[in-house]
């Protein structure tokens, strides 16, 4: 009756409906969280200072560099071309061998000191083909000392822009201008001069000592 206090178009509860949600929202809450399968990398951030530094620190890695890469190249060359009471170092695989193993302690010891356990994040599928690339040129380089030297052996690998400039012509469809193409040819025709020149003055040395 109109005497009981309760509003006419009041429905019951049963018959009451929910509010309504948005669609979209609704789906992204049943769909499952994505995993994204791509390791994060870690994040370097690099700290400015007063050019004087940064110089100092640029001058102290060059001569570092360089010092540890010309002795490495000096004892590379004298330990395949010296010749011994037993004749000259017979093994070149032995010399990458002893290489890659003490390579693999000292970054095992790295990743110990930073981590505090050895892990490494990217599998062996991904990385094996270039560890294997680089095993067999370094086994390439220790045997190609035995002929030529190691600055013309160096100057020879620049020589190496040529191929890829090739692959990635054919193959990855890229392109190159023409001032590209006279500096790989320019670098070329360089280290050739200096290989006939070098092969000229050993011919030299060896007609004098005879």
């Amino acid at each position: 009756g109109a005497g009981d206090g309760k509003p006419r178009d009041t429905l019951p509860r049963e018959l009451e409906q929910p509010p309504l949600e948005d669609e979209g929202a609704a789906q992204r809450s049943q769909q499952p969280a994505r995993v994204s399968s791509k390791p994060t990398l870690p994040s370097y951030s690099v700290k400015g200072g007063d050019g004087l530094g940064s110089a100092f620190t640029l001058a102290i890695c060059f001569a570092g560099l360089q010092a540890s890469y010309l002795t490495w190249g000096y004892l590379q060359e004298k330990v395949m071309t010296t010749d011994y009471t037993t004749g000259r170092f017979p093994s070149a695989t032995f010399c990458v061998f002893s290489n890659r193993i003490l390579a693999i302690a000292v970054a095992a010891g790295v990743i110990l000191k930073r981590k505090g356990r050895i892990e490494v994040a990217a599998p062996l599928h991904v990385f094996a083909p270039c560890s294997l690339s680089n095993s067999l040129s370094s086994l390439a380089q220790y045997q190609a000392l035995r002929y030529v030297s190691f600055p013309l052996q160096t100057l020879s690998k620049s020589t190496k822009v040529i191929p890829v400039m090739l692959v990635g012509r054919f193959l990855n469809k890229r392109s190159y201008t023409l001032r590209e193409y006279a500096e790989a040819l320019a670098i070329s025709a360089g280290i050739s001069l200096f290989s006939f020149s070098e092969g000229t003055l050993g011919g030299a040395d060896t007609e004098t000592r005879a």
